[in-house]
């Protein structure tokens, strides 16, 4: 049984968290074993991983620059008989994750990176180690094809160590049958209505008031629409804000962190990404599986997914009347959004189920195992 040791900085509740738990379980069944540890506070989604098994450690680091936090991931891998080292994201969990396991001397470490712009911070001392030390890589894996560019054009990461393995979802979970009837009552919304809706952490990037604005335009000329936000975070107090400014309190509804998205997203007509950075909205690749059709801002992995015109429309970030103009026109042609959503589904199953999705990261395991030659790009 091939033993990973996964480090990360802390275990939130998000996309990232919910792709690699899902991964894990599969790859359990395939001669894998996942042990978690955290370089900060385990997080909320810990407990998740713990649920499901897998033993988890926290506050491996005593500050972002305790070099002694290497040598604790390295006695961790000796203890735990560790062969390969997975790191997620950047920062701390990048630096130091990759320095115990060369310390450790593993088969190899395999880095996943998920977010763009977060590892061209100004002053960012702990980045600019990271862009300065990727022999202690043996191959990066990155969940779109956007975020390989932006590493090599704009990070200067080398294009040989990169692969794409693109993040996948359970689609069993989603289904485009009509939503449970008390699902309206609950929220108080009427079913006759039309429902337009986001999903998301409430986030700067995330760009719940792009949402809002977009809303206060769609309502003017149809006032029958309903706007549901499901998510939360520290732009609420805002977002709550601008609703009672353009008085709003009755068309836009905020749902608050929600467990039930897959029910969620059956209630929607239109599914709206309106981030201003994204590397591969997990939200799209859901709402597809609903049979839902999307209007998305065109950042990041967006197009990955949404092929304009096709499954749904893509639109210049920041822009809320071109988010708006998209969802009137859906929002007037029913059979476009039936037609959109049924392509938007097929294209999931055949190209994001989280099992063809764990099967590459397995894959991809065995062969830096095995030292074999990786071929950068897709991930075939």
């Amino acid at each position: 049984m091939m033993r990973v040791l996964f480090v990360v900085s802390s275990l939130l509740v998000g996309g990232a968290e919910t792709q690699n738990l899902q991964r894990f379980l599969r790859l359990r069944n395939y001669n894998f074993d996942f042990v978690v540890t955290a370089t900060q506070d385990a997080g909320p989604f810990a407990q998740e991983y713990i649920n499901a098994g897998f033993k988890v450690y926290s506050n491996l680091l005593r500050n972002r620059f305790d070099l002694l936090g290497a040598y604790r991931i390295r006695n961790l891998i000796k203890r735990e008989k560790i062969d390969l080292v997975y790191t997620s994201g950047f920062g701390d969990s990048l630096f130091y994750g990759r320095l115990g396991g060369k310390l450790a001397g593993v088969k190899g470490v395999v880095s996943t990176l998920f977010m763009l712009g977060r590892l061209d911070r100004p002053g960012a001392k702990v980045e600019y180690f990271n862009n300065k030390t990727h022999s202690l890589t043996t191959v990066y894996q990155t969940c779109s094809v956007t975020l390989m560019d932006y590493l090599i054009n704009k990070m200067g990461y080398p294009k040989d160590k990169i692969v794409v393995i693109y993040d996948g979802i359970d689609i069993s979970k989603f289904s485009p049958e009509p939503p449970p009837a008390d699902l309206y009552e609950e929220l108080g919304i009427s079913k006759d209505n039309p429902i337009v809706g986001m999903v998301g952490s409430l986030y700067p990037y995330k760009r719940p008031d792009l949402f809002v604005e977009m809303a206060r335009i769609v309502h003017k000329q149809n006032p029958q629409v309903s706007f549901l936000i499901a998510g939360d975070g520290k732009e609420r107090a805002k977002v709550e804000s601008l609703i009672e400014r353009y008085n709003l309190r009755n068309t836009v509804f905020m749902l608050g962190y929600r467990k039930d998205i897959p029910k969620l997203l059956r209630l929607y007509d239109i599914l709206v990404l309106p981030s201003d950075t994204e590397a591969f909205p997990n939200i799209l690749m859901e709402a597809g599986a609903t049979g839902k059709s999307v209007v998305s801002t065109k950042v990041g992995g967006a197009g990955e997914i949404v092929d304009d015109g096709v499954n749904g429309y893509l639109v210049p970030p920041n822009d809320a009347e071109k988010l708006a103009e998209k969802v009137l026109h859906l929002l007037s042609d029913k059979k476009l959004r039936m037609r959109m959503g049924k392509i938007a589904r097929q294209k999931v199953v055949e190209n994001f189920s989280i099992e063809k999705i764990s099967n590459q990261l397995g894959e991809l395991f065995e062969k830096v195992y095995g030292r074999e030659k990786i071929t950068p790009g897709l991930f075939k």
